[in-house]
């Protein structure tokens, strides 16, 4: 026994089994009990909105939060409702199931087992991934049990339970990190028992992504000091019904983790951040500075963000400038109807009439399918660059700034080209995720069309002369970011 005994310890963490002065086994009823951990478990509720009372059909609302008068920040905090992930900058039906997540290989867990009385049975320490059928606890099958698992969520540290020897009385005491939590009463069955377990998170977890408006230029360079407040200190929690209860508020505030931002990057992704608080409409998150397109701005704060504990929110932060919009007369919204005509290209006395498609692109012009048709305007000067929509093409498109084409060295014989059979030029822009029109159930580019409030097209020139240029895969569809293959850059624009 004592060599067996050695040997289970020696792979698997677990504490000794303790039995309470009325608790004795009858071998006659004997059930094994082993936990099977199933995942980690977050509140969910049909409609949770920050700082709104929106009705379900609407899209969750974003928040201007105004740094200074040239830049602001729209805000969305997203309930996590959905096991499957959703694009981050769209509004979420929600649904009343709870949000269920894989739980950490190698996390530590407690597991305690209480009797009738309420007297501690057994208390056994445990790792998930390496349980295994040694280390189950033997039990009595007539006897109403009141399991308990409590987790920090971490692989080197277990909750310390105060008082264990009495449910009425135990709990975990002065918590200043992640919290987990599950419980169930009920009598097992005679031999191998599993006892299936999802754990609850007690504290609130918000996972923090900037990225820019697709109207700016450029990167974000630079984030320091990203904290949230107000939090609290020495939770504790009760065993008995898993209720919590909370310290005082103090000044402290919890810090958020992003990665590494090497040249920079346009969107960005913080480490989910653990909050101890209760439920609460003032939470708020602070940078002690942020660059963005070569501008850094100080002292800023995302204010008033609804959060409930044992929540899990993606709280997404969208960058835009506040420019004023010029408005010209011209653009790139041109329409035309295809047609045919015939044209005599031989002489009067022996005529040679050939019909050509293409379109009247006024009175006096017909220009044949493959021509380049083109049209020059003076636009009103702008200091933070410019921004054209496109609501159709058909299938390449040049513009030249100041006499600088966008791509090539010039603008009549150098086109960003879509099509992927065009007689005169290749295909030579793409999706940022490889995809391209008319491949990978994107439809030709001359089948779409978009509209004022979601463009087929967007080209943006920003204060820099910095290039960027969005597209959307199907008719009044999302922008998503295009690039130009093989590498190719786009000029800069003076």
């Amino acid at each position: 026994m004592y060599i067996c005994f050695i040997l289970i310890a020696g792979t698997f963490l677990f504490s000794s089994c303790e039995k309470s002065q009325n608790e004795t086994l009858d071998t006659q009823n004997e059930a094994l009990l082993s936990i099977n951990l199933e995942g980690l478990e977050y509140e969910a509720e049909t409609e949770l909105y920050a700082n709104t009372s929106t009705s379900p059909e609407k899209e969750i609302p974003a928040h201007i939060q105004y740094v200074d008068k040239d830049f602001h920040i729209e805000s969305q905090l997203i309930p996590v409702q959905e096991n499957n992930a959703k694009e981050l900058t769209k509004g979420l039906k929600q649904n009343a199931s709870a949000v269920r997540k894989e739980l950490v290989k190698n996390v530590k867990y407690k597991l305690l087992v209480y009797g009738d009385e309420g007297n501690l049975v057994a208390s056994r320490d445990y790792i998930y991934g390496s349980e295994t059928l040694e280390s189950a606890i033997v039990l009595n099958t007539y006897t109403n049990y009141t399991f308990i698992v409590v987790s920090s969520r971490s692989t080197s540290l277990l909750p310390s339970v105060q008082n264990e020897k009495s449910l009425s009385t135990a709990t975990v005491a002065d918590v200043n990190s992640d919290l987990l939590y599950w419980s169930k009463t009920t009598k097992l069955s005679k031999g191998q028992n599993f006892l299936a377990a999802i754990l609850k998170q007690k504290f609130s977890e918000i996972t923090t992504t900037l990225q820019m408006d697709q109207t700016m230029t450029g990167a974000i360079t630079a984030i320091s000091n990203a904290v949230f407040n107000p939090v609290v200190e020495k939770v504790s929690l009760k065993l008995s019904d898993g209720s919590l209860i909370y310290g005082t508020l103090n000044t402290a505030v919890k810090g958020v983790t992003f990665p590494a931002l090497g040249t920079g990057q346009r969107t960005i992704t913080a480490t989910p951040t653990t909050l101890i608080h209760d439920k609460t409409s003032t939470a708020s998150l602070k940078f002690g500075t942020l660059t963005v397109d070569g501008e850094t701005k100080s002292n800023i704060t995302v204010s008033n963000l609804s959060i409930k504990p044992g929540y899990r929110y993606n709280l997404i932060l969208t960058l835009k400038t506040c420019t004023e919009a010029v408005n010209g007369t011209n653009g790139f919204n041109w329409e035309f109807e295809e047609t045919k005509k015939t044209i005599n290209e031989g002489t009067w006395w022996n005529p040679k009439n050939v019909t050509y498609t293409g379109i009247n692109f006024d009175a006096n012009t017909f220009k044949k399918n493959g021509e380049v048709i083109s049209f020059q305007y003076t636009e009103v000067g702008a200091d933070y660059g410019f921004v054209y929509d496109i609501l159709e093409l058909d299938n390449a498109f040049n513009l030249e700034v100041n006499d600088q084409p966008l791509f090539g060295t010039n603008v009549s014989t150098n086109d960003i080209q879509f099509q992927n059979n065009a007689t005169l030029t290749t295909q030579n822009i793409e999706f940022a995720d490889g995809s391209q029109y008319q491949s990978n159930q994107v439809a030709a580019i001359w089948n779409l069309k978009g509209t004022a409030a979601k463009p087929l097209v967007r080209v943006v020139i920003g204060r820099n002369g910095d290039v960027l240029i969005y597209g959307s895969k199907t008719s009044g569809g999302e922008l998503l970011p295009l690039r130009l293959k093989n590498n190719a850059k786009f000029n800069k624009v003076t």
